[in-house]
């Protein structure tokens, strides 16, 4: 892959709202809210159409490429509209339904790329409550905006329903529309949505007095700064609510290009070896295996984890429930970027900590002219010489941006190997499903909402682009069925990220010790040379009394700048948590008589699984992110 994959433009509509006994009885009415839909959703296709005109996003020739799908449910009412409407455009009709839902719904839109998600059993009625909810929050996180016909009043039931899924929406920072019994179209106003009716929306039980007042007549140019913000954070419509910073980072992102294999193979080797040499045994055989396997391996191929070896008949499909589409190809370049920049950021930091110790020991050299004239100018120049390599090395890392590409592409590709595992389970991570964009309160007051993160965004256009899960022939995706697959490949993935974190740890524990035990050697050489001065007046003891100081300062230098200790406990505490939900897991078995219930425990570990893989990126992300490569103290 020479360059970052571009983002597949398509765009994701929810449609919700009532059923036909909260809705008008008259015909008049009920197709002017159609048509009030049909318009809105003409708009969107068309501006999005519009926005997507980006190659440094989404490519040449995006425009032809867009898709527009509209989400529903399928029920009566709304549901049906959003059907019909779906029919007439030819627009993909992603349906979430539960399995009571399913029974009564209209037949599947024969229509491109139309897939039905069904979630729980027929004779659900003890996880009735838990199906719904699911059902809501899915269709919310695969959603860019959503409409919502609302009759303004509060919600008839405890679970669910069109009023509670619009509250959510609006906690989800996602933009909404809302369409009156009348026709009538609002949009929500994002100056209104503070921080404090955040709050309140999540508590209060009287959602219809809260959430009326934050919706203002419908403006084209509103609607159109909304879409630009989701779809295109370059679009001129969305100037002042991304930093220039931002908006650089994503041109950076979408604008690299790989350089030749035969250089970026070798990338990070010194680190490769070091670690070998300082966290592996020391045994010597089991230290010249791990030099020849750094010898012979790509440091920068990605790995997405347990595929297709899974599988007891040799097929990928017999391992992976369900695979993202395009997921991969993201994963692969991100994965790949990461391990490029990590491994030359670490070869840096090596040298650097090694040269300023040489610079220390020139320096005293130079001044007992150690092996040199009295005229010499030698170790002067060494000095020099030392002191501007260092200032290069920093001044070229910090042009090239290693720390930050690091960062940035590995946690994107970290979110993408837990969507992989969640995705399945309709458990996907917070990062991928959340819009990515917080309320900003201006010094005015002005309430607005402004991008957070091009790797969040980035993450939330690729969950988008991958849609709802779908079979390969285009049947209803129903994921209990697949109960002892799902299984197999969940505990595969979590047992597989185990062993990877206790490997880390022991790693990282292994080289801060050895260093450690270096620091202190060091410093008993050196009290050895302050002693040895009483009895011995030669000049060369300055050499243990300075330059040994100065290495163990260094290496000091080099356990604090990569937190070795900290990393080894953060992966010491995502091993221990990892282990406890594959015991769990295993646990687990599915029950003829309620397999939506024993599906539901096992999507709860999913979760949990995902979770502690995404928290333990996160925290990673936190500890290294002001660890910047700089001049050596």
């Amino acid at each position: 892959m020479e360059q970052a994959p571009r983002i597949d433009p398509h765009f994701s509509v929810l449609v919700a709202g009532h059923r036909p006994h909260r809705l008008p009885a008259d015909g008049d009415a009920l197709q002017a809210i159609e048509s009030a839909i049909d318009r809105l959703v003409a708009h969107i296709a068309v501006r999005f159409a519009r926005l997507v005109d980006c190659p440094e996003i989404y490519g040449a020739d995006a425009t032809p490429r867009c898709v527009t799908r509209i989400i529903a449910g399928g029920y009566e009412g709304t549901d049906e509209m959003a059907a019909r409407i779906a029919t007439a455009r030819g627009t993909p009709l992603h349906r979430v339904m539960t399995a009571v839902e399913a029974q009564h719904a209209l037949a599947p839109v024969d229509g491109p790329d139309r897939r039905d998600l069904i979630l729980g059993e027929r004779d659900d009625a003890g996880a009735s409550s838990a199906t719904i909810r699911l059902r809501d929050e899915t269709a919310l996180a695969f959603s860019d905006l959503v409409i919502v016909v609302w009759d303004g009043r509060d919600p008839n039931g405890p679970v669910g329903g069109t009023v509670r899924l619009l509250r959510e929406a609006v906690l989800c920072n996602k933009p909404v529309v809302w369409i009156d019994l009348h026709g009538a179209v609002r949009l929500l106003d994002i100056s209104r949505v503070d921080e404090p009716t955040l709050y309140l929306l999540g508590v209060e039980d009287a959602i219809a007095e809260l959430l009326r007042p934050l919706f203002a007549t419908l403006t084209e140019e509103a609607l159109d700064v909304e879409l630009a913000l989701v779809a295109n954070p370059l679009a001129p419509l969305a100037a002042g609510r991304v930093s220039a910073a931002l908006g650089d980072r994503l041109r950076r992102y979408f604008s690299q290009r790989a350089g030749p294999y035969w250089r970026e193979r070798r990338a990070g080797i010194l680190s490769e070896v070091l670690k070998v040499t300082l966290g592996g045994s020391l045994s010597p055989a089991a230290m010249v295996r791990g030099l020849r396997k750094v010898m012979r391996r790509d440091a920068t191929a990605p790995w997405f984890g347990v595929g297709a070896e899974l599988g007891a008949d040799g097929t990928a499909a017999s391992a992976l429930p369900v695979e993202p589409a395009g997921i991969e190809a993201r994963f692969n370049w991100s994965d790949y970027q990461a391990n490029l920049s990590a491994g030359l950021r670490r070869d840096v930091t090596w040298f650097l900590y090694a040269f300023s110790t040489l610079a220390v020991f020139a320096a005293v050299a130079g001044s007992i002219r150690l092996g040199v004239s009295h005229h010499s100018a030698f170790w002067t120049w060494v000095e020099l010489a030392t002191i501007l390599f260092i200032c290069l090395l920093v001044l070229f890392a910090s042009r090239r941006r290693w720390h930050g590409e690091w960062l940035s592409h590995r946690l994107v590709a970290e979110e993408l190997r837990c969507l992989r595992l969640g995705y399945p389970f309709v458990a996907a991570p917070q990062s991928c499903t959340q819009v990515p964009r917080r309320s900003d309160a201006q010094a005015t007051g002005r309430v607005q909402w402004v991008l957070d993160g091009a790797e969040q965004w980035t993450l939330r256009r690729s969950t988008v682009a991958a849609g709802l899960p779908r079979t390969p022939d285009g049947s209803a995706f129903m994921a209990h069925e697949r109960f002892e697959v799902s299984k197999r490949y969940l505990l595969g993935v979590l047992e597989g990220q185990a062993d990877y974190h206790q490997r880390n740890a022991e790693t990282h524990h292994r080289m801060s010790h050895r260093l450690h035990d270096f620091t202190g050697i060091a410093f008993l050489l050196t009290g050895c040379a302050v002693v040895a001065h009483f009895f011995l007046h030669v000049e060369w003891l300055l050499l243990f009394t300075a330059a040994l100081p100065a290495l163990a300062a260094s290496i000091h230098g080099l356990v604090s700048s990569n937190e070795m200790e900290r990393v080894a406990t953060m992966s010491e505490e995502a091993c221990t948590r990892l282990r406890h939900v594959v015991r769990g897991i295993e646990r687990v078995e599915q029950r003829s008589d309620s397999r939506w219930v024993t599906w539901l425990r096992l999507r709860q570990l999913a979760c949990e699984g995902t979770a502690a893989m995404s928290e333990v990126n996160r925290q990673w992300q936190d500890l290294l992110k002001h660890r910047e490569t700089t001049l050596p103290a």
